[in-house]
């Protein structure tokens, strides 16, 4: 990255965070440790040690509650402020492409919902008439993601504790240190039993017969949460937006869309997907 491009990253990152009312010191507190950490590494994942650091001394855990300029109140912890908060609402991640705003009375799911920013937005967007589910397994987040539903009043989102995968059933998440990679996929040492759907069979179970907009950031398992969507992609087809972490599993992702009639589109690390 030019040092060019750096700085106005980070001038972006200090004007979205001050356009945010509430716990401002703690946020711009976290925001400069991060880039001072940066700074000062030499080696290695500069992007990702600044992390790992600020999760290891308790900071990123620290939690917040913030109201964006919109009205959206959201209570989340530092390091989700951080990245996904700044992602998608002032980078416009998984939504800055007219067609894949989330528009009023559509059906929008998220796969790997986190806190819940991605749901809250869709969920104010799509109105009464529309309807939100977030798909979310660690516990913490999930807490967290029911009261910021409740929070905003928003009775059009219904929150499921589960991960999405190929196949219904049991499994395990592997937790990272960092607040928002948990995985079905990528080992570590801590892990918490989580329950598995599919995409076909939770739009059955809950009684959906229709569906606009999927968006997945699931930790390197999006291929999988595809392969237990072919049915509703079949039958609806949504547009999809999905996180490419320039893994397989990004690339197989692509692969099952494009069987299934899709035209890709990459922007950064979001793929967008219409059907043809």
């Amino acid at each position: 990255m030019a040092l060019s491009e750096a700085l106005r990253n980070i001038a972006a990152n200090y004007r979205f965070h001050a356009s945010l009312r509430g716990g401002l010191a703690a946020r711009l507190g976290y925001l400069t440790a991060y880039y001072l950490i940066f700074i000062c590494l030499r080696s290695g994942d500069r992007h990702l040690r600044p992390l790992v650091w600020l999760k290891r001394s308790g900071l990123s855990d620290h939690l917040v509650e913030v109201e964006t300029p919109e009205g959206l109140r959201l209570r989340l912890d530092l390091h989700t402020a951080f990245d996904p908060l700044f992602s998608i609402l002032c980078e416009g991640d998984y939504v800055a492409p007219p067609d894949f705003a989330p528009a009023p009375g559509q059906v929008v799911l998220d796969m790997g919902a986190n806190v819940g920013t991605y749901s809250i937005l869709a969920a104010r967007r799509v109105g009464p008439e529309g309807a939100v589910v977030a798909v979310e397994p660690f516990p913490a987040n999930f807490e967290l993601l029911t009261g910021n539903a409740a929070r905003n009043g928003l009775g059009n989102l219904r929150a499921v504790r589960a991960a999405g995968d190929s196949s219904a059933g049991e499994g395990v998440l592997y937790v990272h240190d960092r607040c928002i990679n948990h995985s079905l996929v990528r080992p570590t040492g801590s892990s918490v039993p989580v329950r598995l759907v599919t995409v076909d069979s939770l739009l059955g179970e809950l009684g959906l017969g229709r569906l606009d907009l999927v968006k997945i950031d699931t930790e390197g398992t999006a291929a999988r949460v595809l392969r237990g969507a072919r049915e509703s992609l079949r039958r609806y087809r949504p547009r999809v937006a999905y996180e490419h972490d320039n893994t397989a599993d990004g690339d197989e992702a692509g692969a099952v869309l494009r069987e299934l009639g899709y035209a890709l589109e990459r922007v950064r690390t979001i793929v967008y997907a219409r059907p043809s």
